[in-house]
């Protein structure tokens, strides 16, 4: 995806002319791509012990002007300026002003810009004989790059990007997954697994059975103990991406079995990789496994069963989950609740069947406040078709003195759009623009605004509110009442085909 973005970037048709001193218009993508990616890996490279975003525009010059110098390019200073413009003013890959200092759009984007530098060297010249300069001047190679880097947590995105560019990532791995150059608690292991993740099983060959053998048994033991380290909590959704297995089973479905292991920590700590790892996970063996442990006696296990649902998304919004989790809105413990409701607005709007949304509506008056700002925020999420008596629960919920609860109620109008079209729900997002809290004021601006996009504007009468569409309002010439504003104004407007002019009595 990334690549693609990058290219897309890269080959937009210029906004600002350039004129390269090689008397092209523009460069060749290709050329552009290889020029950017070897400035922008001396860029980090000359990062001094922590990961740097932005940088000086004589330093990104020297690098952009060392890349084209080595491609033998005749006045480098020349073309690494258009190339610096070019990249600024047209692809927008390079953010910043002239004079001040340059960041990469996306520190993703930069990462696999570094990741293409270093792995066009390894695919050229091989994993041993691949160089590049050190700071003092010398040269090392990828491989003793590499090795040094992998303790640094900057570093570590670009070598697993670096993975899965490589024509035969084995060695990669072979050298991140060495337990006599790891630490006692494998810090290596575990980036060895995210680049797995980018390599992928097929590549990888047996590194992939080997890291996994490696890694799981470490995971699960230590799981057992209730105590988990997050470099290897994160690695587990890397493995799951490359498709790996566990005593003959995908790796979802070991996890799914871990779910009704004796050991109630084991249970735990298998909820949250199955929620951790998403929607990768909804394979019917977990679905059946997270069913059964939203039964059990532990709610703790309960609550993380419903967090793996609502991580697995639309895929799970099944009967029976549905069924599952409307029994836990009932449930006497207050976490168990909340998890639940934030399950069913995760799933979105296949999760909303009526007897879904008649569950979730009492949820609006919970005892727990948590609870009631999930549940809003879940009516949001699921785009439920408004009746009367819904609209009604969420604007009382709007008046709230909960301002979390008042919160995710703003939000869940703003997603509930024309439904919220009425007078009485008008009045209760602009009573929202009044809130003492500032953040329940921003959710109701941003309730309004997606209104507006609809082509609603909203005028103050005698009368009360009159909504009239942007239609309507050119019918009666009223041009200079359009644009992006809501006006609350003291007037009322003619009748269509009238002359506009204000009635007697409005301001």
């Amino acid at each position: 995806m990334y690549d693609r973005a990058i290219d897309r970037l890269l080959g937009r048709t210029p906004r600002v002319p350039v004129c390269y001193p090689t008397g092209n218009g523009k460069l060749p993508l290709a050329q552009q791509r290889f020029l950017i990616e070897e400035a922008a890996l001396q860029l980090w490279l000359g990062m001094e012990g922590s990961r740097q975003l932005t940088f000086g525009e004589k330093t990104v010059l020297e690098a952009l002007k060392s890349a084209v110098r080595a491609e033998g390019y005749t006045a480098p200073a020349e073309v690494a300026g258009t190339l610096l413009g070019d990249l600024r003013d047209n692809s927008g890959l390079l953010r910043g002003k002239p004079g001040g200092d340059y960041f990469f759009l996306h520190l993703t984007l930069q990462e696999l810009l570094v990741a293409g530098a270093l792995a066009r060297r390894v695919n050229d010249r091989g994993w041993k004989k691949a160089r590049v300069p050190r700071a003092d001047g010398q040269a090392w190679t990828v491989a003793a790059l590499v090795d040094h880097k992998a303790w640094d947590p900057a570093w570590q995105e670009v070598i697993a990007l670096l993975a899965g560019r490589l024509k035969d990532p084995r060695p990669l791995l072979v050298l991140l997954a060495d337990p006599s150059q790891d630490d006692l608690f494998r810090h290596r292991l575990a980036v060895a697994a995210h680049a797995l993740a980018e390599a992928g099983s097929q590549k990888a060959g047996e590194q992939a059975d080997k890291i996994t053998r490696a890694l799981f048994p470490l995971w699960e033991h230590e799981a057992g103990r209730g105590v988990l380290f997050p470099h290897w909590s994160r690695a587990l959704p890397a493995l799951v991406q490359a498709g790996v297995q566990v005593d003959g089973l995908p790796l979802p479905d070991r996890l799914a079995l871990a779910l009704s292991n004796a050991n109630q920590k084991r249970r735990r700590a298998a909820a949250r990789a199955l929620e951790a790892v998403g929607a990768m996970a909804a394979t019917p063996a977990v679905l059946e496994a997270l069913l059964d442990a939203s039964f059990g006696s532990n709610r703790t296990v309960r609550s993380l069963a419903a967090d793996a649902l609502g991580a697995m998304g639309e895929a799970v919004a099944l009967p029976e989950v549905l069924e599952i989790l409307v029994e836990a809105l009932r449930d006497p413990a207050g976490p168990l609740r909340g998890e639940a409701a934030w399950a069913l607005g995760e799933m979105g709007k296949k999760a909303a069947p009526p007897q879904v949304v008649e569950a979730l509506l009492p949820v609006l008056g919970d005892p727990d406040e948590g609870v009631r700002w999930l549940a809003a925020e879940a009516l949001g999420k699921m785009e439920v078709a408004i009746r009367p008596e819904i609209l009604g629960s969420l604007l009382q919920a709007l008046g709230s003195p909960d301002k979390r609860v008042r919160r995710g109620t703003a939000a869940a109008l703003g997603v509930l759009g024309e439904a919220v079209v009425i007078p009485q729900g008008l009045e209760a997002l602009l009573q929202g623009l009044e809130d003492p809290d500032e953040e329940v004021r921003v959710w109701a601006a941003g309730a309004l605004e997606s209104i507006f996009a609809q082509g609603v504007r909203v005028f103050r009468c005698p009368s009360g509110l009159k909504i009239l569409r942007v239609e309507e309002l050119a019918l009666r010439g009223s041009s200079s009442l359009g644009g992006a504003f809501v006006r609350i104004t003291e007037c009322s407007l003619g009748e269509p085909g009238g002359n506009g002019e204000r009635e007697k009595g409005d301001a």
